[in-house]
């Protein structure tokens, strides 16, 4: 195949001698292809170049091609050749002598569908591989029809396969209307990164299917083709850029374009050395105009430095940009923006208040300057939303970032970076919230737009990974989970290396998952290395450090290790309160581990101290009808109730079922129980009656057999009776005929049939719950023998009793499988059946 092509000045002559440029006004490459081209070589067939050459006045035109146009024929023919000219002669090449293979002269136009797909893709490759340059023709720039076509995707494909090089030609007012737009690089980038090549269209619908059969055989996946695309467009922009500011026009404004360029693209060194070296050319701060560009470049440093970690650098930059006035050319964007980012900064030194009144006073100015949709508004309200989750006010973040979503989707399209940061956050407020199946959605969107478009193997995509892993762990998918988790350390260790913080994460994620497949051994050495490496890497007092010390404690009582578990709980709860304070969730939530770990090895003083110690301050920061608040107000509550400090327990009970909406059905037993302590019926029956209306709920059975118990105490049998009946048919409805529980409530009623009178009636239920015992699978059914044998003594059939329980003597199983107690009772039971029959 030829890769020869004419010289870029002979479009002009071809236009000529089609009629001038008015003749070919609106017409599209596929016209002047078939309306013109193939008439003109209809009688050799072959391609034009090779008919120029049968031509002794036009073949000296003809040579060796040095560039390779990348075009959509359905593009405006004579915009096509205005970008060539422009580009060439910007670049300052002599337009006779540079030659351009173009598809439509290089190639025959004639017979073309006869030729195999197989032969236009070696045309295409080798031609590419041969000549070495690919010039793309971008129009318009905005949409460029080019990247939803087939074979121009194909094209790139090649040119990065070959290692040719890749350039854009743009009209000039396309050119013109690209810089501008570069002013702000995001632009751009957004339309690239939307790259969709799955969705490239065809002429000829078979070559489309026969380019992505290459594609998946080449690239494995879609995505990964749309990286390549991306990485080669986001390299031709960083060369122009850098070209212009070699140009040393306006340098240090287009230094900083480039380095905004370099944040987006995730290389926060380049962007941070162009910003030290526009800040190390710039006067002073606050010296006349150039004071707005040092706050630009110094948002964008400090915004970068925030990425890496490095907070209080980040801080110290936000706010000294923040200090300088209007008077010295800072616009009020530029202020309002500082806010915004010094809020995001506060935020992640745990200065919460600091950062939502930041925030707070941005929002409005922001929006007044740019309208609500714009990605400045909408950044700012999601660094508030990430301030609401971190103070775990996760309903308000929530809210906040579903809204922000659905603008962004809108406004800034599903593959920009931005919207990702929103998802991020919007999927940990689900997670929170325990709304894990919206936040495995939130985050498969999250990770498939940035595998696409960064790649398995950028920071972002991890993080995305390992927080997707975390759903997976809150809903139960433990291998889905162990599976990412440990990718992520894996890539991790390989990407950034073993003793990085965001390495230790995901191997802690891992060792989290282990104790929850019950692996508690393992769990405990990979939990332990993990501290290990956060207290050599960021120090013991760190926040990282304290968190994997907590869940190692936790480990260490599972294990029953209760002296190693309460010693780490008191050092995290000493050091929680020194790093972040009572008036921070997790200076709180230490001191309430701590407390619960007493809680639960009943050493409820020691509790009580700490529970009242951080009670009010857990209202104040999570608000009073928080999750956490709701944990300590009830456990508090339940330590004076079994220390039976009764009118503190009613108090806190009281607080309990008007926090909670609606009341808890385990504060409302618990507030019956401690009325009927103080000798309150009246409240206790109350209160139970309604828990007891509860259909389905466990403590509404509970409440029943309560109100019995007191209706029996107050000599109310026939209500106690009553109650009883319902509560049997409640029983066997939801638990069954022949549940234990079920049997238990039947054995009351017979109690009640006893006081009141009823002998008969008694002993007939006794008798039907031994009927019923014989086809319980599970539990010891002997006490329910005993209570019939009594019940049968008491009522005259003392004989009847007798059998009965010599028969149960007789089947007691040997090697202490029953109770020995019960079955001493057994022959006391006995005992005094034979007494009274020999009576």
């Amino acid at each position: 195949m030829s890769t020869q092509g004419i010289p870029v000045s002979h479009f002009a002559a071809l236009i000529d001698e089609w009629g001038g440029r008015a003749a070919l006004a609106g017409k599209s490459t596929a016209d002047v292809c078939f309306g013109l081209v193939r008439p003109m070589t209809e009688r050799t067939k072959l391609s034009l170049c090779d008919q120029y050459k049968l031509d002794p006045a036009r073949a000296p035109l003809i040579k060796d091609a040095q560039w390779f146009v990348s075009h959509a024929w359905m593009n405006p023919f004579l915009n096509v050749v205005d970008a060539l000219v422009t580009f060439y002669t910007d670049a300052g090449m002599d337009l006779d002598t540079t030659h351009v293979w173009f598809d439509i002269f290089s190639n025959s136009q004639h017979d073309t569908n006869l030729k195999p797909f197989e032969w236009w893709q070696t045309t295409f490759m080798d031609a590419i591989e041969k000549i070495g340059n690919v010039v793309m023709i971008l129009e318009p720039f905005q949409n460029p029809v080019c990247l939803t076509r087939v074979w121009c995707i194909f094209e790139v494909y090649s040119c990065k396969k070959t290692n040719s090089n890749f350039h854009v030609a743009m009209t000039p007012t396309q050119r013109q209307e690209f810089m501008v737009s570069l002013k702000d690089p995001s632009q751009f980038y957004n339309v690239v990164s939307n790259i969709r090549c799955a969705n490239a269209q065809a002429t000829n619908p078979p070559d489309r299917e026969r380019i992505f059969e290459v594609i998946r055989k080449q690239m494995t996946d879609f995505s990964s083709m749309d990286r390549l695309v991306f990485g080669v467009f986001n390299e031709w922009v960083v060369k122009q850029l850098e070209g212009t500011v070699a140009a040393g026009v306006d340098v240090e404004e287009w230094k900083f374009v480039l380095a905004q360029l370099h944040n987006l693209l995730g290389d926060s060194a380049t962007c941070l050395q162009l910003c030290k070296e526009i800040l190390d050319a710039s006067p002073e701060y606050g010296a006349g105009q150039e004071s707005g560009l040092q706050v630009k470049v110094s948002n964008l440093m400090a915004g970068s430095l925030l990425y890496q970690g490095k907070v209080d650098d980040a801080i110290k930059l936000y706010e000294k940009a923040l200090s300088i006035s209007d008077d010295g050319g800072v616009s009020a964007a530029e202020l309002a923006s500082t806010k915004s980012n010094l809020a995001l900064a506060y935020m992640k030194q745990g200065r919460y208040k600091e950062s939502e009144f930041l925030s707070l006073q941005a929002i409005p100015e922001l929006t007044q300057i740019y309208g609500p949709y714009h990605i400045n508004v909408l950044d700012i309200c999601n660094n508030l939303a990430v301030c609401y989750t971190s103070t775990a006010e996760y309903k308000k973040s929530r809210d906040l970032s579903l809204s922000i979503v659905d603008t962004a989707r809108e406004t800034l399209g599903k593959d920009h970076p931005n919207l990702w940061l929103y998802l991020e956050n919007l999927g940990r407020a689900h997670r929170e919230l325990g709304e894990f199946k919206e936040a495995e959605e939130v985050y498969i969107e999250c990770l498939d737009g940035q595998r696409r478009v960064f790649g398995l193997d950028h920071v972002d995509t991890l993080v995305t990974m390992n927080q997707l892993a975390e759903v997976y762990l809150g809903l139960g998918k433990l291998e889905d989970s162990f599976s990412l988790f440990r990718t992520c350390w894996m890539d991790r260790s390989r990407i950034l290396g073993e003793t990085h913080v965001d390495t230790i994460l995901s191997l802690y994620g891992v060792g989290r998952v282990q104790r929850a497949q019950g692996k508690l051994d393992i769990a405990e050495s990979t939990i332990q290395y993990c501290w290990e490496l956060f207290q050599e890497v960021l120090g013991r007092e760190h926040p990282n450090s304290l968190v994997v010390m907590s869940t190692l404690a936790q480990i260490y009582e599972k294990l029953g290790k209760f002296d190693k578990c309460e010693e780490l709980l008191k050092q995290s709860a000493s050091m929680a309160e020194k790093v972040w304070g009572m008036d921070s969730p997790n200076g709180l939530n230490s001191a309430s581990a701590l407390g619960l770990f007493y809680f639960n090895r009943h050493r409820l003083e020691e509790a009580k101290n700490i529970f009242s110690s951080i009670l009010s301050d857990v209202q104040r920061v999570f608000g009073e009808s928080h999750g956490n608040s709701i944990v300590v107000l009830s456990r508090l509550a339940l330590i004076h109730r079994t220390l039976n400090e009764l009118e503190e327990a009613e108090r806190l009970y009281l607080v309990l079922v008007d926090v909670e909406t609606p009341p808890a059905s385990s504060t409302l037993y618990a507030l019956g129980d401690v009325y009927w302590k103080l000798g309150v019926d009246s409240k206790a029956e109350s209160v139970l009656l309604d828990l007891s209306n509860r259909e389905g709920d466990e403590y509404a059975l509970n409440a029943i057999s309560f109100l019995g118990k007191i209706y029996l105490s107050e000599g109310r049998e026939a209500d106690a009776e009553a109650l009883y009946n319902r509560y049997v048919e409640i029983c066997q409805s939801q638990k069954g005929v022949n549940s234990i529980y079920t049997l238990q409530v039947m054995a009351r009623r017979a109690d009640c049939f006893e006081r009141n009178g009823k002998g008969r009636e008694c002993v007939e239920q006794r008798l039907e719950i031994l009927e019923l015992c014989e086809s319980v699978v599970e539990g010891d059914t002997s006490i329910f023998t005993l209570e019939a044998g009594v019940s049968l003594g008491k009522n005259g059939k003392a004989e009847e009793g007798i059998k009965l329980i010599q028969n149960l003597l007789e089947t007691w199983p040997e090697g202490g499988k029953k109770d020995d107690g019960m079955k001493e009772m057994a022959n006391q039971v006995l005992a005094d059946l034979l007494s009274q029959r020999e009576e």
